[in-house]
């Protein structure tokens, strides 16, 4: 679609006013706002494609209260959602024309932090659910750099918006824990075996276990009641789990926990896996295990793998390079899981992997122990389920990897033996968002025909489709993702398998009659265009 041309003097966008789908819109409807005129810092981009995210469903959920939101009134301010999107430059500030021009397109890193202000694409920036937007220094000058990645010409709109989601998955599998104490940052050795003499790093207290858990110098209250804790905890001999709670309470973002237990502690410990996933905190044994990778040849559980998040994750292991040789893939759905077969079985059997599927909410009995006899190398969880990490992390193998890829919220705690960290050398991990860098190697895969993003788009519509492709991503209706066209005003929102009755000319290019094609988007454009 070319840039060249006026754009129009007026364009549709979609607000956000509050909590519930019902304040999505006005009456319903996206409304009709004048196109604003970059200033010389500025660029004026048109919004081409814009994936529907989970996460937009969370802002829907909590309105105002949501913790990107906070203060920002919806009534007066509302928001323009859209995080995955697709963009093209019409219009270039006096002062950017040296960097940029008319017609460079592009994907968006959302996760935007300027002067180390949170300034995410979506949320605080007006998103691409709308047909034009404004980028300005916050996007192009950010604390990482520019936020904006150019496009090859030859990658097209709705694969080029299922970058970010695809860079979310990819970021699951390039976490650490291999940690290191911090010279300046407070940590706390707790040491309940006597007669240990140990060196310590200053800034680093020494605790025998004994009455209340010391606090950290510096607090704060963010996260879960503390930004500013320990950053690093030892556990050396075995404390309490009274001990072990109250000191893990106390842990900053991205703080490390070094386990050394000479026995099981007294019994299971409350373990806050909402701030695994979003405060990066990692649980650490006494052995390396730093195998952020699917292990090759190995036995992977995916939990909510037939959601449009679980189809990635399934599409991405069983093209790695040596993938794993079992595959289990459990699902509340059997539409669902029927299209994992259907998408994924020719290929599963091509790598040489068994894939195993099973309705849990028909099936709850699960044979593990025929599946996988010495336990699961790999655990990955798509669905926000506290059951389901207390469920799997027994089931892990030594050396095993459980990873909480849906994250429930901080202060939300599973019951664990943590003693398996010791025992099996297991880790328990989480990875939220993605950075630049997981980006552009998604990108990087895309364009050099590593990774077809493409194939995990199961509906599209036109921008008046947007409110119900809301619901539909709520309900869980389509088995992979939706995609917006917010230059095509009224495209029903259509499975790519009902095109046939929509756009048989678009259906007639997909492939296998079900995946996304260049040549599919081109007719689908051009159609409009000609309309």
């Amino acid at each position: 679609m070319s840039a060249e041309g006026n754009p129009p003097e007026t364009y549709w966008r979609w607000h956000l006013y509050g909590a519930g789908l019902e304040n999505v819109g006005r009456d319903g409807k996206a409304e009709q706002v004048p196109l604003p005129e970059p200033g010389p810092d500025e660029i004026l981009v048109r919004h081409d494609a814009c994936g529907i995210c989970y996460s937009d469903i969370k802002i829907i959920a909590l309105g105002g209260e949501h913790p990107r939101l906070a203060g920002r009134n919806l009534q007066t301010e509302p928001v323009v959602m859209g995080h995955e999107v697709t963009l093209t430059a019409v219009k270039v500030g006096d002062n950017r024309r040296g960097e940029f021009s008319v017609g460079q397109r592009f994907v968006v890193q959302a996760d935007i932090f300027y002067k180390g202000v949170g300034m995410a694409y979506g949320y605080a920036i007006a998103g691409g659910m709308s047909q034009y937007g404004i980028i300005g220094s916050e996007v192009i000058e950010g604390d990482e750099g520019n936020y904006l990645i150019p496009l090859m010409e030859s990658t097209h709109d709705a694969e080029a918006a299922l970058v970010e989601p695809w860079a979310c998955v990819e970021a699951a599998y390039h976490w650490s824990h291999e940690r290191e104490w911090q010279a300046e940052q407070p940590g706390i050795f707790v040491n309940s075996k006597r007669g240990t003499q140990v060196d310590l790093p200053e800034g680093v207290l020494f605790w025998n276990g004994a009455g209340e858990v010391p606090r950290p110098s510096t607090e704060g209250d963010a996260g879960n009641g503390v930004a500013s804790g320990y950053y690093s905890a030892v556990f050396y001999g075995t404390p309490t789990a009274r001990v072990f709670e109250e000191t893990c309470a106390l842990l900053a973002r991205n703080a490390a926990v070094d386990l050394r237990f000479d026995v099981p502690l007294d019994r299971p410990v409350k373990v806050d896996v909402g701030r695994i996933h979003y405060d990066g905190h990692a649980y650490i044994g006494p052995h390396r295990n730093d195998r952020s990778e699917l292990r090759g040849g190995g036995i992977t559980w995916f939990i909510g793998a037939a959601g449009p998040m679980g189809m990635m994750h399934v599409q991405r292991a069983l093209a790695l390079p040596h993938p794993p040789h079992r595959l289990l893939c459990t699902d509340r759905h059997d539409a669902r899981l029927k299209a994992v077969k259907e998408r994924f079985g020719a290929l599963a059997q091509s790598r040489g992997v068994e894939l195993i599927l099973v309705n849990v909410r028909t099936e709850p009995e699960i044979d593990f122990s025929a599946i996988a006899p010495n336990g699961f190398d790999d655990v990955v969880i798509m669905v926000p389920s506290v059951e389901a990490i207390e469920q799997s992390f027994p089931l892990l193998a030594q050396d095993g990897i459980l990873n909480i890829f849906a994250g429930v919220a901080r202060g939300v705690t599973a019951t664990l033996d943590i003693g398996d960290i010791v025992r099996k050398n297991v880790r328990i991990v989480g990875t939220t968002g993605s950075t630049i860098a997981d980006m552009r190697e998604v990108l990087i895969k895309l364009e050099s025909g590593q990774l077809a993003t493409g194939d995990s788009l199961a509906a599209i519509g036109g921008l008046n489709a947007f409110r119900d492709g809301l619901a539909a991503v709520k309900d869980s209706r389509f088995p992979g993702k939706t995609v917006i066209f917010p230059q095509i005003p009224d495209l029903p929102l259509t499975a790519l398998t009902d095109l046939a009755s929509v756009r048989p000319d678009v259906y007639a290019l997909l492939r296998d009659g079900r995946f996304w094609t260049a040549e599919a988007e081109e007719a689908l454009l051009s159609g409009a265009q000609n309309n």
